[in-house]
């Protein structure tokens, strides 16, 4: 198994798109949020 993040696994990698690879992971990836 692949895992991002230590915890997001990829289902589905290298899916070829118009402008590049996506990859189907089993959680919602958010970006981290500014420290205060």
């Amino acid at each position: 198994d692949i895992f991002m993040n230590d915890n997001s696994k990829v289902i589905i990698p290298d899916i070829i798109a118009t402008n590049g690879r996506i990859h189907v992971v089993d959680t919602v990836i958010l970006p981290p949020w500014p420290q205060e």
